[in-house]
């Protein structure tokens, strides 16, 4: 039988779905109701009851407390081995072809006709729910066993795992824009060939001029059209290293982060930056020449801590002056079809990629293979690039590679619990 591939639930949103369930035990079955978020005591039918139970595991307290304009003749269509547009939920043939991963089991009687002719009930995480017309909204040994084939004729599941800790984990949240002003800086120096020092000594200064805001000035007209997130008054001084206008430059490069570092560098190339017996603060005053010379040495070891945390290598510029004509023959070389080379590869295969794209494909899989394996063993920032892309919010949000992030977390939880807890921590 065909299996679909799973992608995984939150716990948390399996934990809701049961939570609202025992919530509503009790409740009166009515057709064609639906449950109401605020108001525990009204009923539903037993396909309301199944469509909340599949939306809450999909979408936790973001389910939309809709039948969705369904009911149980929506499932009858799936054939065996489909996973439907319907909270992809899997049709299997029997009970027994549950995997032992489901989450949500639903069996179906459809009887002739349809609609009040036919009955549908579920077991989530275990969990018995039924809503019927004798009973109402059951739980336990009062509901029928999704396993029971005496009476249904049909069954669906929603694949798992269960992602425990996943639930907890909170993905690395986007750069603040002090962070990004930060990263230009950052950036613009080793673009220049600036050493960390020198990058240092520039976010020493603008965590002192401007603490990393983007001013403008009211005395300089121009630069209250430019994007600025405070507005100054010393002298003619904007942007993040409160460079003076027009002296230093017009305001449109001195509020641009990049720019505006580039004039700072400018100047400190011309001193020895990297003189380990000179303080860095002295070359920042050096190129500001303030009435508070001692403060950038006071904000160097912020610097240093900010730089640490965001800077990212970047390559030279050396490959720049290669001839045209040795491109030309790389680009050739580099857009050349090749043959797999797979054991696996299709008898008669024909040509399948180029250089370029093989290895591009080897960086996709040997990089995820690098990462998941120093996740393992609790490198921090491996967790951390694994939690994003489990959480959605990495470079590639589609769902196998969600699911692929989510069962390396699921995996380090049972393997060695303390590496989650220790990153939760923070």
């Amino acid at each position: 039988m065909p299996a679909a591939s799973p992608v995984g639930v939150l716990r948390a949103n399996v934990d809701f779905a049961k939570r609202i369930l025992t919530d509503r035990v009790g409740n009166d079955y009515v057709y064609g109701g639906n449950w109401n978020p605020n108001n525990t005591s009204v009923g539903t039918d037993c396909s309301g009851l199944v469509v909340d139970i599949c939306d809450a595991v999909r979408n936790g307290p973001r389910m939309a407390w809709s039948r969705h304009g369904m009911s149980t003749e929506s499932w009858r269509p799936i054939e065996v081995g489909q996973t439907g547009t319907i909270f992809n939920t899997v049709c299997v043939a029997h009970p027994r072809d549950f995997p032992p991963d489901a989450v949500v089991k639903i069996a179906f009687h459809h009887g002739p006709g349809g609609g009040a002719n036919s009955h549908t009930w579920c077991e989530v995480d275990g969990m018995r729910g039924e809503s019927n017309g004798s009973n109402g909204c059951v739980t336990g040994s009062q509901a029928m066993s999704v396993y029971d084939t005496s009476y249904a004729n049909d069954w669906h599941y929603i694949p798992g795992p269960i992602l425990g800790s996943a639930a907890n984990i909170v993905a690395p949240q986007p750069l603040t824009k002090r962070d990004q002003y930060a990263q230009a800086i950052i950036r613009e120096g080793q673009r220049r060939g600036i050493s960390p020092r020198g990058i240092q000594i520039a976010l020493a200064t603008a965590l002192v001029e401007s603490d990393l805001k983007m001013w403008a000035n009211a005395s300089v007209p121009s630069s209250m059209s430019l994007p600025h997130d405070a507005v100054g008054s010393d002298y003619d001084s904007v942007g993040l290293f409160q460079q003076r206008c027009p002296m230093w430059g017009p305001a449109a490069v001195l509020m641009d982060p990049s720019k505006s570092a580039g004039l700072f560098y400018d100047h400190l190339i011309r001193l020895d930056y990297n003189d380990p017996d000179v303080e860095p603060g002295w070359f920042a005053q050096a190129v500001q020449v303030s009435a508070f010379p001692d403060r950038y040495q006071q904000r160097f070891a912020d610097a240093v801590a900010l730089y640490t945390r965001l800077a990212t290598t970047t390559g030279d510029d050396s490959m720049a002056q290669v001839p045209q004509e040795q491109w030309d023959a790389v680009y050739r070389e580099l857009t050349q079809r090749l043959p797999s080379r797979s054991i696996y590869r299709t008898p008669g295969e024909g040509l399948i990629d180029t250089p370029a794209g093989m290895l591009l494909n080897v960086d996709a899989m040997t990089h995820a293979e690098l990462v998941e394996r120093l996740a393992r063993l609790g490198d921090r920032d491996a967790v951390a690039r694994v939690a994003r892309t489990a959480a959605g919010q990495g470079a590639v949000t589609d769902p196998h590679a969600v699911a692929q992030a989510a069962t390396v977390l699921a995996d380090i939880e049972r393997a060695n619990p303390a590496i989650l807890a220790d990153y939760l921590k923070g």
